[in-house]
């Protein structure tokens, strides 16, 4: 076989493993763009949903910033539960050594929590343009860790909490990634 048909039919290999992937990608995004369109419950089960999909890609940090999603849901209503998808966002961290996310939890190691959901049985089918590159943003952020930390800092704060608040704040401004981001630094310096 000529080269440049093996070179052909294996980009078309790569091309249709790929399509999975993306197809699962679409999912999320569809189900984050419903979750920003509705509320409560509805909303919750779809950043659940959205979470268990992402987790099958090997993307820790869109987990995370799906985590975050939750959290940020949650936290009106039920901070403890924010919590614990905050903390879940940074678990989901750790295992990228880059991010340096394990020293976090290892402060925070005494806090194990647990939750769950049923899906919804509505189909999640408007993907948005919008929504992926919002997702695409926040996943590549480079001081993701810190924004969990402060997210989990406001829920604390929310119940309240305030020694393990300000911990967790205390906890973001030491990273080094804060140093690039001032209106981070300012809120969290204000918190």
């Amino acid at each position: 076989m000529p080269l440049h048909r093996i070179v052909l039919l294996l980009g078309s290999v790569l091309a249709l493993a790929a399509q999975p992937s993306q197809r699962v990608y679409e999912q999320i995004v569809a189900l984050q763009n419903r979750a920003q369109q509705t509320a409560g419950m509805e909303a919750v089960i779809d950043h659940r949903q959205s979470i268990e999909l992402a987790q099958t890609l090997a993307r820790p940090r869109l987990v995370a910033v799906l985590y975050q999603r939750l959290g940020k849901t949650l936290e009106p209503e039920r901070p403890q539960e924010a919590v614990i998808a905050y903390e879940a966002a940074l678990k989901s961290l750790a295992g990228d050594k880059s991010l340096d996310a394990q020293r976090e939890l290892d402060r925070i190691a005494s806090r194990g929590k647990r939750f769950g959901g049923k899906p919804s049985p509505a189909p999640a089918d408007l993907y948005s343009e919008t929504t992926n590159r919002e997702l695409a943003d926040a996943e590549r952020a480079p001081a993701l860790v810190a924004q969990v930390l402060l997210d989990i800092g406001n829920a604390y704060d929310a119940q309240p909490q305030l020694l393990l608040a300000v911990d967790r704040y205390s906890a973001a401004l030491d990273r080094a990634e804060t140093d690039g981001e001032p209106r981070l630094r300012a809120y969290l310096m204000a918190s």
